[in-house]
Parts: structure tokens; sequence; C-alpha cells
């Protein structure tokens, strides 16, 4: 797997983000979280600057490039420990990494598996859990969005169809 990790950009994230929570019928629920930066624009900047950095995604499906961001991590960290880590009930944070991706293939292009949902599965102690997040940086919500889906229907329909679909944009 090539990596190029880039040092030099601390995002500054919003104290006063609006944070809220949206409950599934299934008693899941996940955070949407408005106004995570206080400078979006910048982020959007420091990625179009290191754009040769990008690297094919060579561990998993996604249907793009990424460029791993540990300066961008310690900030989220400082964000989830302050406004997210309560919300989950969890004690410490144990790792956090962070990397910008851009999907650069074509919707014809696509696999069919890339087409499907998924759900991460990590194998975890039952004492630890992980949190994901994703932050969309382009101002047209017609360019895409985060789907759930609620697990039990998976189980009792043997596919991912779900009557409750959620889109946000974070």
């Amino acid at each position: 797997m090539i990596t190029k990790m880039v040092q030099e950009y601390n995002p500054v994230f919003n104290p006063a983000a609006r944070i809220e929570r949206v409950q599934l019928s299934n008693g899941s629920s996940y955070f949407v979280v408005d106004n995570a930066l206080v400078d979006p624009g910048r982020m959007v900047r420091f990625a179009v600057e290191h754009s040769v950095h990008f690297r094919s995604v060579d561990f998993n499906a996604y249907p793009g490039v990424f460029l791993l961001t540990p300066a961008i991590a310690v900030s989220l960290s400082e964000f989830f420990n302050q406004h997210i880590r309560r919300l989950f009930d969890a004690r410490r944070l144990l790792h956090m990494h962070c990397r910008l991706s851009m999907v650069t293939l074509p919707s014809d292009a696509l696999r069919p598996y890339q087409r499907m949902c998924h759900r991460d599965m990590p194998v975890l102690e039952p004492r630890h859990s992980i949190q994901a997040s994703i932050l969309y940086l382009f101002k047209d919500s017609g360019l895409g969005g985060t789907s759930f889906y609620e697990p039990a229907l998976f189980y009792l329909r043997g596919n991912c169809t779900s009557e409750v679909e959620s889109s946000y944009i974070l």
C-alpha cells in the first residue's frame, strides 16, 4: 500500500457545531454534526493543493483516491473527545486516523460490489467500539451523501432494501 502523509494542515473544528442524534426504529442511532469546521473552504483548498499526493485506494472497495492526514486526525481527536465521545459512552479514545478521500470512478465503471450497501464488521473485543465519520466538502447535495440502513431488514429480507433510509450531508 502506498501512502503519502501530509503534516502541515490543522483544521479548526467549530466548538459550537450543531450535533443531532438521529434514532432508527431498531434502536440504533447516528449523529449528524452540522457546521463542523470553522472554514470548510480551507480544507478544500488544502486538498486541491495536495492533489498530487492522493493515491489509489488499494485496501478496500472505495472507488477513488485518498491522502493520509495525521495533523487533521489530531484536530479531529480533540473535537471527538470534547463533543462526541460521551455520546457513545466511551471512556477514552484508543486510536484515531484520518484521510481525505475522493471518488474518482464514474458510476458506470463501478463494480457490482461497489454498488451494494455494506456494513463494517471489524473484529473487536466486546469492550471496544469503532465510530466512523464522514465530512462532505461539496456544496451540491445532489452529488451524494450517506444512507443508513437498518440491519434487521437485511437479515429478514436477505438484502439491503430498507423502508427506512436517511441521507444526510454532514
